[in-house]
């Protein structure tokens, strides 16, 4: 797995799998705090992660179905236009005791283009909520 340039002044290191689909962020030896799951090629070269998605997801899911599987959201955004980023497209958050589940649509509204697994600080390792298995 390539790794970017070693990490930020905070110690975290930023791996990246773009032939799965994945990338991660670590913050100290092994401690994986968030997990990116991409559905389609975010960018030249990187292929859709074919994996099991946690919490049930599928990245043929609208977000009607996502709501009824994982309940109302923490917080949303419809589809908008920011000034640095241009049109982004509308996302859910799911806050959970130990993690939250950032789920970010594609503009087509036909289905889910990335899944975020995020650890809340001072939780359990994160392979326990993504999978043990999971690249």
């Amino acid at each position: 797995m390539p790794i970017d340039d070693g990490g930020d002044e905070d110690g975290r290191v930023y791996v990246s799998a773009p032939q799965r689909g994945v990338e991660m962020v670590l913050e100290g030896p092994g401690r994986i705090t968030t997990v990116m799951f991409y559905a389609r090629d975010q960018e030249e070269g990187c292929a859709p992660y074919t994996g099991k998605l946690p919490e049930g997801l599928d990245f043929s899911m609208g977000r009607d179905e996502v709501r009824h599987l994982l309940g109302p959201p923490t917080a949303a955004a419809e589809a908008r236009v920011t000034p640095f980023l241009g049109l982004r497209p509308p996302w859910d958050l799911f806050h959970r005791p130990d993690h939250e589940v950032h789920v970010e649509y594609v503009l087509d509204d036909e289905g889910i283009g990335q899944v975020t697994v995020s650890m809340i600080e001072g939780s359990a390792r994160l392979a326990a909520v993504v999978g043990e298995g999971w690249v």
